[in-house]
């Protein structure tokens, strides 16, 4: 029995043509070679795949922490956690661009440009309620002691 040089299949000897794949079995054909293995991934292969995990990983923990952030800051008992998670998440966010960048990545460069506008909106809201309730606090407290004079 001889295999088809196509698809591989046990074919009579001699047949012109297979029966399975109903190609012309030619004399010195160019086939498939099913003996072929594909090459082994290198070091290089494999931290490139564990940049790109961590890269996405950051990506998603940037995003979630967006919204953390603005949601702590709009409850203003969680102000200071609402900034916390924004600067945080603003490092991540920072590091899944600079893979994107790196690889080209354009998808996971606007998701993560749009991770860092989530950490800057939930920062900036934070940011403000914390300095109106600063600069109202000493308002307050000076117009206490201009009431009491």
């Amino acid at each position: 029995m001889a295999k088809c040089i196509f698809c591989g299949a046990d074919i009579p000897d001699g047949v012109a043509l297979c029966p399975y794949c109903g190609r012309l079995q030619q004399p010195g054909a160019q086939g498939v070679n099913y003996n072929y293995a594909p090459p082994q991934p290198t070091q290089y292969d494999l931290y490139a795949r564990q940049q790109e995990r961590n890269a996405k990983k950051d990506l998603s923990t940037a995003k979630t922490l967006g919204i953390v952030s603005i949601v702590c800051a709009v409850i203003c008992s969680f102000l200071i956690v609402g900034i916390v998670c924004g600067v945080i998440g603003l490092g991540k966010a920072k590091n899944a661009m600079a893979y994107a960048q790196q690889t080209a990545d354009l998808i996971m460069y606007d998701e993560a440009k749009s991770a860092r506008t989530l950490n800057r909106i939930g920062l900036i809201i934070a940011t403000v309620i914390v300095v109106g309730a600063v600069v109202l606090g000493i308002l307050a407290t000076a117009l206490g002691f201009a009431m009491f004079d």
